[in-house]
């Protein structure tokens, strides 16, 4: 089935999400902490112009003064305060490795069990039927 062009504003919206998404990914992909504190700030920029898109003017201009000036640039800072050895982070990740593989197969089993069998019941209404609304006058 051929999906029709929506306008400029699908255009915009691929432009602006797929970069927000590849830069998010990048924030936990990154081997150099320092890296990792960098990638969000793309994600920012990206998000304030789809904010822009939505018509939220003033929390598009206040997103990115408040994450990219105040919290990106403190996390930078902390992050070069520590000098963190890359070397070691390596080290410890290889011995943790075997606990979060088993951590993250529990949680994926956990997701999939609950997606094939939902047990929360559904309430139609609360309101009273809809025929004695109906028999009610108002005089």
């Amino acid at each position: 089935m051929k999906v029709p062009f929506q306008g400029p504003l699908t255009m915009i919206l691929s432009v602006l999400s797929s970069p927000a998404l590849v830069s998010g990914l990048m924030v936990v992909r990154a081997k150099n902490p320092v890296h990792s504190v960098l990638f969000p700030i793309p994600v920012f920029r990206n998000i304030s112009g789809l904010l822009l898109l939505l018509g939220l003017d003033f929390f598009a201009m206040i997103f990115p003064v408040v994450y990219i000036g105040a919290i990106a640039v403190s996390f930078l800072f902390v992050v070069m305060m520590f000098h963190i050895q890359i070397a070691e982070i390596h080290e410890e990740v290889l011995r943790y490795l075997p606990v979060s593989g088993i951590i993250g197969l529990i949680f994926l089993t956990s997701c999939e069990s609950s997606s094939y069998r939902s047990r929360i019941p559904v309430i139609t209404s609360l309101s009273a039927p809809r025929s004695s609304a109906r028999n009610v006058r108002v005089s």
